[in-house]
């Protein structure tokens, strides 16, 4: 894959010519995810990546990673907070508090409450 069409498959090809610190926390996190297409992945593993995102941009970015997974067949894992956003486009939800607590499906994880009890009981 080369550059542009990273740039185009995340969305960001028209700000190719910007430095990085000229844009937004969404658009960075597309370019990064940008330059980890160029060598074809099939694991992208991300570290709590919409920290200084805001909310139109969190959606865009997570739909982005929704195609990765469906168009590319790609593996995306990440640590985050905001189970809640992104609850409905992943596949396995798996809690971790010093040791795995909790590996289920996403509606599983909170039909059964998860969020409000397991929580305050493990952290």
């Amino acid at each position: 894959l080369n550059v542009d069409d990273a740039l185009q498959d995340a969305g960001v090809l028209h700000l190719r010519h910007r430095l990085l610190h000229e844009l937004s926390g969404g658009q960075c996190q597309r370019v990064f995810i940008a330059r980890a297409l160029v060598a074809s992945p099939k694991l992208l593993m991300l570290d709590e990546p919409d920290i200084g995102v805001d909310a139109p941009s969190k959606e865009q970015f997570y739909r982005l990673l929704a195609s990765l997974c469906r168009d590319r067949q790609m593996t995306v894992v990440f640590v985050t907070h905001g189970i809640d956003a992104i609850a409905n486009d992943v596949h396995r939800v798996i809690c971790v508090n010093r040791t795995l607590c909790m590996h289920d499906s996403p509606k599983d994880f909170l039909e059964k409450h998860f969020l409000s009890g397991f929580l305050s009981n493990h952290v």
